[in-house]
Formats: structure tokens, C-alpha cells, sequence
């Protein structure tokens, strides 16, 4: 340890005169600094941190969310750094008519043609290397035709679409389809850049900016107006029993991509339309031409099923539990690698007043890396550790305060994690991210509280233990068994915004002249 020693009657006179020089840096958290008490003799020292590439143990259950987030679609072919990711979305609409018995196009004997069916989705953004493959960024549509594999009660609405990471959950091996994507679908960067309509169709009115359309097979369509292949009185009986004669639709990107989109499947933008002709039912003999649209509405409509299937097959170097790693590689939920963090210094230090123990954890970017500025890093980390008493992993005692009565949000400002950006000589900004730890480290320190190692991932949601400083009724009663903690459950804790966003190299254990590796600050006063 490299300790620098000072009163604070003198850092006054320091700080005006050669502040460069003596100074005790701002904490990077808001969370409390050094009092301004004369006469205590304050210190301020750096530990170094043994980190480690875990990889997936411990995080399948971070893999869900919720059915109103934005679902991933598209494929990373070139990112020699980190890996391929390829994302496909299972979904389930259906015209959403409750408990009524009706057919959904008005008067079966008075329709004369089907003359389009137009899938539409709400666009939300994109996270890759857009420019990569030129005008290959479309996507194919299937009809999901197993009658059994998809409509699993993990896949139904009640908030909860499932996320598949290398076969766990969902398996889209087992969903065989038939090909409805009209086969001219390809849209344009250019587009994609400018969040317009792909494929306009029909007519210009129907224009709308952030949502992405494609044509589909009037001859699959034709048969939800013919009933072929459906009990026409039976499917159309109501939401639940259409959805089990249509098992939903399958959209998986063409190859030769290099990004991800991203699209709203709750949004009224969502939906297959159906274009089609009909007499006039006065009489007339006038032709009108009308749309039914098939709507994906999880929160209304607890019957659809929903999966949002994401594969990663990394490349990245991987090393033995435990063993130090110079570098840490971190990709956002559904992750594939977490780090585990040691740090044995904390063992050898005595019980001292702690002012700010401050876990910071910089970017070490990879030399030639050309994709940082499209593949960006997540916008959290999350840091928990592991009680082998209780076998399950915790938040850091008294510095995570959760900010709901559902469990779900908590307060970064106070516990940090999210990304910061600093300025480097040679790669020019950079991320690094801060954990506040001060009043778990003074507990071990203070109370001879177990020392355990630390994980940090970036999951889209995270579900520890959450240890709290005072009783929280709303969520758990205290007792000798539940010493003012809960777990989270339902989803989890928020983390990320969206899945699949973000990767990022870090510094990990300190070698040789290394200066990005994690550390850990500590200022603080003898007792």
C-alpha cells in the first residue's frame, strides 16, 4: 500500500498553494467526503483487486424482462474482440377480441380479395456497426408451426419475455416454420439512419416515421380469412383459443450483419395488417377497400407468448476460476462472462473510521479496435458478493438502497455503477464506472463482518439479496432469520435499459506498469 499522510489545518494552506502537489481528490460519488474537522489526521491509500473471468456461472436467471422492453433483433458477424451475437424474436399477435364470438373481417361472403398483408413493427434504435454488410440488414418472417414448443407458461404474458443465451430457456430448434417473408425485403442503411418506413406499401398515406415494414405472403394470409387449416368458429372464439390454432411468428436477420435493432413490440405500431376488398354491405355495390389488424398486446392479452431468443458464442481470452486475468471482459445481459473480484488487503487492515471506499473499475480499450464507437459500453455495471452461509449473493451491506416498494429500482447516484466518461492521452474518452462500498468495508472492518469476494456483470436485471441498514416493512419483516434483508424476485433489479447493448474491456489485476487495473480507495482517519 503507498499511504500519503496530511492534516486537514494544512490541506487548506496545501490546496492554495500546491494543490497539484498534496491534494485529496473529489470523490467520484455522491455519498459523502472527508469532514471538515481540524486536527484529524486523514489518510488517503489504494488497494489493488485480484480479478478473475468467471463466465456464466451463477446468472442464467438474469436473462429475463419484461414484455415492454425493447426486443433485439439482427446479428454481430465481425467483432473480432468480443464475438458473434445472433438475436431472433418469437411473438404471438392475435386480434385481441376478448370473450366475443365474431369473425374478424367483417362478413365472410362479401370479401372479393386479400390484396396485401404488411407486418409493421415499432423501430426503437440500433446498437452495432450499422455501415457493415451494406443493405443487409433485413429480416426473414416465419410462421412458428410446432403446436407445443412455444406456447409454454414461460413465455406468456403477465410481464416476462424470456431471454435464451446458448441453449438455456427457449429453445428455437425445436419451432419449425414456414418461410411468409416476401423474398424483395431488403431495406436500406440510409433508412435505418433516418428511422423511416422499410418497404413502404400500399399507399403513401400510410407513411409513418420508426416503424419498419415488410410484406408477407398473401397465400399465408388468405387463410386466416378462408379459416384453412383453423376451426373458423373455434379460433375465432376468442383470444385464447386463436392462439393456439396460430402459434405466432418468427423473426430471425439475413446474414451478413453486423448489428443489432432494436423494436417495441407493445407499441399500436406493432401489428400485421390486413389489406383487403369487400362489397358494400348496404347493398350498393360499391367495392371498399378495408384492413383487420393482428396485434401483439402482452399487457392486455395475457395469452401471447414471447421470447426474444439471443445467442452469444464469444472469443474473447478466458481464464480459470480464480486466476488472475489483466484484463475483464464485460457484455451486456444475456451475458456471457462475469468477473469475480479478491481483494486480500482488506483482511490485513485494522478497524479505522472510513470516510469513502470507492471501487473503481476504468476501460483498458484494445489497441486497433475500430468497432468502440459503435459497440459501446454498457451504460451499468452492478456489483454484488457471495455468502457461502447462505449460498446466495448479496448486495454490499448498507450502501444499496433500493428506491420502490416493488424492488426493481435502486439509487445509483448513491451506489454508483453506471458509466462515466474520463479523458485519455492515447485513446481519447473513455468509460469507468464507481461502486460506493464505504459502510460494507467498515462493517468487516468495524465488526469483523465475513470478507467474501465481489462479481461484477452487466445484466439487463440482477436478483440478490438485498441487505438493508433499517427495517424495510414494505418489503419483508425483519427477525433473527432476516437480519433487514430481502431477496429480489419477479424480474430483478433494473440495471440496463435494454439487453444486448454494450461490451466493454476493463483492467483487471494490476501487472507490470499496468494503470487502468481496478482499485480500491480508501480514505480514511485512525480510531
Amino acid at each position: 500500500m503507498n499511504f500519503k499522510k496530511y492534516t486537514l489545518l494544512s490541506l487548506v494552506f496545501l490546496i492554495l498553494i500546491v494543490a497539484s502537489c498534496t491534494k485529496i481528490a473529489e470523490t467520484d460519488i455522491d455519498g459523502g467526503g472527508i469532514p471538515a474537522i481540524d486536527g484529524v489526521t486523514v489518510f488517503d491509500t489504494t488497494i489493488n483487486i485480484i480479478a478473475s473471468n468467471e463466465g456464466l456461472m451463477g446468472l442464467a436467471d438474469e436473462t429475463r424482462q419484461v414484455d415492454a422492453d425493447q426486443m433485439s433483433l439482427g446479428a454481430i458477424t465481425n467483432d473480432p474482440s468480443f464475438g458473434t451475437v445472433n438475436s431472433k424474436i418469437y411473438f404471438q399477435p392475435a386480434f385481441g377480441f376478448g370473450i366475443l364470438k365474431f369473425y374478424p373481417f367483417g362478413k365472410k361472403d362479401s370479401i372479393i380479395a386479400l390484396d396485401s398483408v404488411v407486418l409493421s413493427i415499432g423501430y426503437r434504435g440500433a446498437y452495432g456497426d450499422t455501415s457493415f454488410g451494406g443493405d443487409k440488414h433485413g429480416f426473414t418472417v416465419k410462421e412458428i408451426n410446432n403446436t407445443t414448443a412455444f406456447r409454454d407458461s414461460n413465455y406468456l404474458g403477465a410481464g416476462i419475455a424470456n431471454y435464451n443465451l446458448n441453449g438455456t430457456g427457449f429453445n428455437p430448434t425445436l419451432v419449425s416454420s414456414d418461410l411468409i417473408t416476401d423474398p424483395t425485403f431488403n431495406p436500406s442503411i440510409a433508412d435505418i439512419r433516418r428511422k423511416k418506413i422499410f418497404n413502404t406499401v400500399n399507399s403513401a398515406k400510410d407513411s409513418a416515421e420508426n416503424i419498419i415494414r415488410v410484406k408477407l405472403s398473401t397465400i399465408w394470409g388468405q387463410k386466416f380469412i378462408n379459416g384453412t387449416g383453423f376451426d373458423t368458429l373455434g379460433a375465432y372464439l376468442n383470444d385464447s383459443a386463436f392462439v393456439k390454432y396460430f402459434n405466432g411468428l418468427e423473426l430471425a436477420p439475413k446474414p451478413g450483419q453486423n448489428s443489432l435493432l432494436y423494436y417495441d413490440l407493445t407499441t399500436t405500431k406493432t401489428q400485421v395488417r390486413f389489406y383487403y376488398r369487400t362489397k358494400n354491405l348496404a347493398g350498393t355495390g360499391k367495392i371498399d377497400s378495408t384492413y383487420t389488424d393482428l396485434a401483439f398486446r402482452a399487457d392486455r392479452y395475457p395469452y401471447h407468448a414471447q421470447a426474444n431468443v439471443v445467442t452469444r458464442t464469444p472469443t474473447y481470452p478466458t481464464t480459470a476460476p480464480g486466476t488472475p486475468a489483466a484484463f475483464g471482459y464485460l457484455d451486456a445481459a444475456p451475458v456471457s462472462n462475469y468477473m469475480k473480484l479478491k481483494i486480500p488487503g482488506i483482511t490485513a487492515l485494522s478497524n479505522r473510521l472510513l470516510y469513502l471506499a470507492e471501487l473503481k473499475i476504468e476501460e483498458d480499450p484494445i489497441v486497433g479496435d475500430m468497432l468502440r464507437t459503435n459497440m459501446y459500453p454498457p451504460s451499468a455495471l452492478f456489483l454484488d458478493w457471495y455468502d457461502p452461509l447462505s449460498m446466495t449473493y448479496k448486495t454490499p451491506k448498507k450502501d444499496f438502497v433500493v428506491t420502490d416498494q416493488q424492488g426493481t429500482q435502486y439509487n445509483l447516484a448513491f451506489f454508483g455503477g453506471f458509466r462515466r466518461v474520463q479523458t485519455d492521452p492515447v485513446f481519447g474518452e473513455t468509460s469507468y464506472y464507481t461502486f460506493n462500498i464505504t459502510r460494507h468495508i467498515q462493517d468487516i472492518l468495524s465488526f469483523g463482518g465475513a470478507y467474501n469476494d465481489f462479481r461484477l456483470y452487466a445484466p439487463r436485471f440482477a436478483k440478490p439479496t438485498v441487505y438493508l441498514e433499517a427495517t424495510n416493512t414494505w418489503t419483508i419483516a425483519n427477525g433473527a432469520s432476516n437480519p433487514s434483508s430481502f431477496l429480489v424476485s419477479g424480474i430483478g433489479l433494473n440495471v440496463n435499459p435494454r439487453a444486448a447493448d454494450g461490451r466493454i474491456r476493463v483492467g483487471g489485476t494490476k501487472t507490470g506498469s499496468s494503470t487502468r487495473h481496478m482499485k480500491l480507495r480508501l480514505i480514511y482517519s485512525n480510531i
